[in-house]
């Protein structure tokens, strides 16, 4: 039976006839209404999408040609349709064929997601574009969307069945109201949402951009209450899950014999647990799934458990941190929080719907202090980045305690960059290069490369090189501790970049930062609309030596100018000095981010922030210039003595 065509809503001649939007005059393209219609069913839940948009100027046309529909990967996505509206009233729709499923890169301290990807062919402006899909999901218990977009959206409508129980909130929404409470459709309108332009170095889109949730609770259920409540019920379920037995305390025992200092103690347990016990969350190879296969593990193991059968899960793992550490005498809590990267303004109605990392709390002589065994990369002493600075709830039966996560120092999260060039009289830059990484950038870069192979890790240094500098060649590539916890990333690499001097005439000019050239600007707007917020502090030390071609020297030689005060919480001083005997140019460069654990800056900071980055991209990019050196002056012919006796000519 031939599938059932898609079902359009007509198009009012108003919008048809537009050329220009009366809301947002000059945008490129609208979206004129985007719905979304929730239901339930005995398998789940299924969302009904509508979205219709017009197209104004080209800029609306690069904006709206390609879309993509980003959903969880658990969900399906089934009748997809979408079409194009000439002002003439003719439609083209798009077939099957048009639409293509992808996973995405899963990004850290976020869901694995799915998307959609459709293009529309030969946009012109005036042209309105539609496409609507229904989205099924049997294990939702709460439904979660962004309503604001790349371009304004002229209307969000929400709706679902008002009588399940479940409860519409959103956030960033000014103009929003609620309606249907006491019928049988219930939700939420919003109107005249601006576009959303996203920003280097800004918080979490979810602290920014337009959402809205639906979730079951009980609706009179106060904020207060709501947080209480959740955090009674995970203090109870850790006290269940690491209630130290006769095999926990055995363990504790063991491991800390003879040891008086508490936070030695909490050494060794951490270690045993890093290392003693498979991590199947960073190491769930074939193997290590056949042998939870055969143990038929539970869905969530407790800390005996865990300790007995030697695997878990990174949540177990810390759960097994916690019990060893109740045996050993210690007070425990979880602490919750959402990752950096997540949402940063947790204090809201349901917030901790949205803390889906945690630590284990220990006190350690009257103070609280956290720990992640269950995260591959974290040593003893260390957080995991994502958690550095945040909002966390201790989770107490008796009261919601806010706690604010300690973070680490620009001194402990390093980049640590030598190189040895030389370069030639045709401007050819080649050298060996050794990088150092330590605390967060290091937990970055093993991170990003798990589960990643040689040759990708190669591609993508490579990549991250000639994008910069495209005519380099890169070569030699060598990788240390990629899977080491404790030890810093190191990283060997050749490089010959061609042209990297230019000609200009018989000079040669050049830029002494080799990491640094060809780099935009960072921050290039004039104006932002969102306050700065660096990830996490750290410093950078670049050390470079460049032996310069026979027969140049140095013409008219500057230094570039150190960045910041000595107290400014962004700064960066540079050394430059010249060895004639070896030909080599000797500079060094000490980059520093998050001084006094300043990594937040009100757009009323902006100024400051792009004159100082301004100013640091001026003295990264300083050029010096090579021109040939003078030749000596001939020397003069003796004086001849017109009175000496001629010489015979020699015989033929």
């Amino acid at each position: 039976m031939a599938a059932k065509p898609p079902e359009w809503d007509p198009i009012p001649a108003a919008d048809m006839g537009a050329r220009d939007s009366a809301l947002n005059p000059g945008t490129g393209a609208e979206i004129l209404f985007s719905r979304q219609n929730l239901e339930e069913d005995e398998y789940g839940l299924e969302s009904d999408n509508y979205v219709r948009a017009k197209i104004y100027t080209q800029g609306g046309i690069d904006e709206q040609s390609l879309l993509r529909i980003i959903y969880r990967k658990e969900a399906t996505l089934r009748n997809l349709a979408a079409r194009v509206v000439k002002p003439d009233g003719t439609a083209v729709e798009l077939g099957k064929t048009d639409f293509h499923e992808s996973t995405l890169a899963k990004e850290e301290g976020k869901e694995d997601l799915k998307q959609i990807a459709f293009a529309f062919p030969n946009l012109r402006p005036g042209d309105i574009v539609e496409y609507r899909w229904r989205e099924e999901e049997g294990n939702w218990v709460t439904f979660w969307a962004y309503c604001q977009e790349r371009i304004p959206v002229r209307e969000f409508k929400f709706t679902m069945d008002a009588t399940n129980g479940a409860v519409v909130s959103w956030q960033n929404c000014p103009e929003a109201e609620s309606f249907g409470k006491d019928t049988t459709k219930y939700g939420v309108i919003i109107r005249n949402l601006p576009a959303y332009t996203p920003e280097d170095y800004m918080p979490p889109e979810m602290d920014c951009r337009g959402w809205i949730r639906m979730l079951y609770r009980t609706r009179n259920e106060s904020i207060e209450q709501g947080w209480l409540n959740e955090g009674k019920s995970l203090a109870d379920f850790v006290d269940q899950n690491t209630s130290p037995n006769g095999a926990l305390r055995k363990k504790a025992e063991e491991l800390t014999a003879g040891v008086q200092d508490s936070t030695e103690k909490l050494r060794r347990l951490y270690s045993f647990c890093q290392t003693a016990i498979v991590n199947y969350t960073w190491n769930n190879t074939p193997e290590i799934a056949t042998r939870r296969e055969k143990l038929q593990k539970t869905f969530f193991q407790n800390a005996r458990e865990t300790l007995n059968r030697g695997l878990g899960s990174a949540a177990e793992i810390d759960c097994l941190f916690a019990g060893l550490s109740r045996a050993a005498g210690f007070e425990v809590r979880k602490v919750l929080y959402a990752a950096r990267n997540v949402l940063l303004k947790v204090k809201i109605r349901d917030g901790w719907q949205y803390m889906n990392s945690s630590f284990v709390a220990v006190k350690v002589n009257g103070t609280w202090q956290y720990f992640s065994p269950g995260d591959y990369y974290v040593p003893f002493g260390s957080l995991h980045r994502s958690g550095m600075g945040v909002l966390g709830m201790l989770c107490d039966e008796k009261k919601t305690d806010f706690v604010l996560l300690p973070s680490s120092g620009p001194e402990d999260s390093t980049v640590q960059r030598k190189g040895r060039f030389e370069l030639s009289a045709d401007g050819i830059l080649e050298g060996d290069i050794d990088e150092v990484l330590t605390g967060c950038q290091a937990q970055a870069k093993k991170g990003a490369s798990w589960g990643q192979t040689l040759p990708e890790l190669d591609r993508g240094e490579r990549e991250r090189i000639t994008q910069r500098l495209p005519t380099a060649e890169v070569t030699d590539i060598r990788w240390e501790n990629l899977q080491s916890r404790d030890q810093p990333v190191r990283l060997h690499y050749h490089v010959q970049v061609p042209g990297y001097a230019q000609k200009v005439g018989q000079r040669l000019v050049w830029a002494e930062d080799f990491f640094d050239a060809g780099e935009a600007p960072l921050f290039a707007p004039a104006t932002r609309k969102y306050p700065v917020l660096f990830p996490y502090a750290w410093t950078s030390h670049d050390d470079l030596e460049i032996k310069l071609p026979e027969g140049f020297v140095l013409d008219q030689p500057s230094a570039p100018h150190n960045v910041g005060r000595p107290t400014d919480p962004v700064r960066a001083t540079f050394a430059a000095s010249y060895d004639p005997k070896r030909r080599t140019l000797v500079y060094h460069r000490d980059f520093l981010v998050g001084a006094g654990g300043l990594l937040a800056f009100p757009v009323s900071d902006y100024p400051w922030i792009k004159h100082t980055f301004d100013a640091l991209h001026e003295s990264n990019a300083h050029t010096l210039v090579l021109k040939r050196r003078p030749k000596p002056p001939a020397e003069s012919p003796a004086p001849v003595d017109a009175s000496a006796p001629k010489a015979a000519p020699s015989a033929p």
